[in-house]
């Protein structure tokens, strides 16, 4: 009955009695497909399935990393995931810190007492690590 499926769906589907009901086995299917478009087509059949929930969750049990498995497409999932980081929050400066000191300039504030007197420190040192170093070479 499961012939002309990919193996991995056949032995899944085997292992869930009530897999007859599903379209991947009625229909010819398109889940490992390397179209995009019949891998929707495919996520489209799998959304009516009786059986999506068991199917997804035996397909990421597994590790699978392509094909429509439970009306989701993991291949443009798994993609999605791993090329798209989320955008990094920066982390808030603390005061009285020479980077506090950079926060407050690049929102065009006034630095804080802490944060004038850390920059005021910073700058010190650069300066004095500048004079160390040319009197080096």
């Amino acid at each position: 009955m499961t012939a002309h499926l990919v193996p991995a769906l056949a032995a899944m589907l085997d292992d869930i009695p009530s897999h007859r009901d599903a379209p991947c086995v009625t229909s010819s299917w398109l889940g490992h497909s390397d179209f995009a478009v019949e891998r929707r087509q495919a996520a489209e059949l799998c959304a009516a399935c009786p059986i999506a929930w068991e199917c997804l969750e035996q397909a990421l049990a597994r590790g699978e990393r392509w094909g429509v498995w439970g009306g989701h497409d993991i291949e443009s999932e798994y993609r999605r995931e791993h090329t798209n980081p989320a955008p990094r929050k920066r982390q808030p400066a603390q005061c009285g810190t020479e980077s506090g000191y950079k926060a407050h300039r690049r929102v065009h504030q006034p630095a804080c007492g802490p944060c004038k007197q850390a920059h005021t420190v910073a700058a010190s040192e650069r300066r004095e690590a500048l004079r160390e170093a040319r009197q080096a070479s």
